[in-house]
């Protein structure tokens, strides 16, 4: 009971102001501070908690060590160094960060512009293709086709055969494989680490197939084929007949002889999921239940550094050149289409047109009847304006009731539009069909 008094009565004092709790005539303490004649201040004084304090001016602080001056460390520091843009923002009373080059970042610590790449963390640049800094500490290797960073340098991968060792390469995909993988590891291959890579991945078809050899029809380019009929799920396989039966391992580049599992699921009329699968006993590519696919190897795959897999094989990514770094309003994030065409991320309410970021709203006036004013940006070249309790008509740029258009009128054994609220409706149906939200549907 104590302890339980003792516990209530600390709650009780730090809950109470310590003006209240102490008396103290904060408004005196204000007084003394004499905020209207301290420089950079707006004259207005804050009693605080503890210490009172004079409010400052923007980007000027309140002086903690001394207590009586609102401060700006850029006023007293300078950023004419190395590898600055001479910008200098002040972040506190005492901190402050320079702007740097592209490829330099500030470093608080050394209170200077760095690039982590200036101390050739990729090894003495043979093989070397490019070190791109991404922070003050963190960088990536970029090697010439063939090669790969392994931590410490660019290292040339052996090319696959039966007699090479894991990892290795395939020149004519430029893909690396791992060594084989039991069931219960596929779903770690993003944790395997082979050779100095971390970010191998499950293979799909398309990539195990590549292994094929000896077999005309399921190699690559062959007469079989993978038919979606809705990706990602929903498919089936075409004239995918094996060669005969062999034991030689004669129908692989690494000489397995057995089934290896890939990443591919399909499945037929909202079936069971199947696992496809390539048999290198006899090339074929086959498709097994989910249940019986489990327990069959593997191997991991990745393109090699500074690729990505387009069109069956690894191709140098256009991204490598860090083209949306100089593209105004793009954030830096890049994502490769083709060997020539990539993608950027774009700032909050611009969008990517394929060359550049634009805003949709550039020059459009929503100053239209029933509207709020604001215009909303849907995608480059899509945009609405914001309706009061109606909505957007995207053909005729002006706000309407939500029926009015008829928006059910093309849709089949639909007759008429019932608004739910100012915004949504639904349609009603002929007999015997309901809405479903989205089409009337038979009972």
């Amino acid at each position: 009971m104590k302890k339980l008094f003792l516990l209530f009565a600390l709650i009780l004092i730090f809950s109470l102001p310590a003006c209240k709790l102490f008396d103290w005539d904060w408004k005196t303490d204000c007084e003394l501070k004499q905020c209207e004649t301290v420089s950079h201040s707006t004259g207005v004084c804050d009693p605080g908690f503890f210490n009172a304090y004079c409010k400052c001016e923007e980007n000027y602080f309140w002086n903690w060590d001394t207590r009586d001056a609102c401060v700006n460390p850029c006023d007293s520091k300078s950023c004419k160094i190395a590898h600055s843009t001479g910008e200098c923002t002040s972040l506190s009373y005492d901190e402050y960060e320079c702007g740097c080059e592209k490829g330099y970042f500030w470093n608080k610590d050394e209170l200077k512009c760095s690039n982590p790449c200036d101390a050739k963390p990729c090894g003495d640049g043979q093989h070397l293709r490019e070190c791109r800094p991404l922070s003050k500490t963190d960088f990536s290797c970029y090697c010439e086709e063939g090669y790969y960073f392994d931590g410490e340098k660019c290292a040339g991968l052996p090319e696959c055969s039966p007699e090479n060792v894991t990892p290795c390469k395939d020149s004519s995909t430029w893909l690396a494989w791992s060594s084989k993988l039991s069931e219960n590891q596929l779903n770690h291959c993003l944790n395997v680490s082979e050779g100095g890579m971390s970010d191998w991945q499950w293979p799909l078809i398309d990539q195990l197939r590549t292994l094929i050899q000896n077999c005309p029809n399921t190699e690559p380019g062959g007469e079989c084929s993978l038919v979606w009929d809705s990706f990602p799920f929903f498919g089936y396989l075409e004239n995918c007949e094996s060669c005969e039966e062999s034991d030689s391992g004669r129908y692989s580049k690494f000489g397995d002889k057995e089934e290896l599992r890939s990443g591919t699921w399909i499945s037929y009329n909202h079936s069971p999921l199947y696992n496809l699968v390539v048999n290198f006993g006899n090339a074929a590519i086959e498709e097994k239940e989910n249940k019986d696919a489990v327990g069959i190897d593997s191997r991991c795959t990745r393109c090699l550094e500074g690729y990505f897999w387009f069109e069956g094989k690894c191709i140098y990514s256009p991204c490598n050149s860090d083209p949306c770094r100089d593209i105004p309003h793009a954030i830096s994030e890049c994502w490769p289409e083709s060997a020539t065409k990539y993608e950027c991320d774009c700032e909050k309410g611009w969008f990517w047109d394929g060359s550049k970021c634009v805003d949709p709203c550039e020059g459009v006036s929503c100053d239209v009847p029933d509207s709020t004013g604001q215009c909303i940006g849907e995608k480059w070249n899509k945009y609405s304006c914001e309706c009061e309790k109606k909505v957007w008509d995207y053909s005729n740029g002006r706000c309407i009731t939500v029926c009015e258009n008829n928006p059910c009128d093309a849709i089949p054994h639909a007759n008429g539009c019932v608004p739910k609220n100012d915004t949504e409706y639904y349609c009603s149906c002929e007999d015997k069909y309901y809405w479903n939200g989205e089409e009337c549907v038979p009972y």
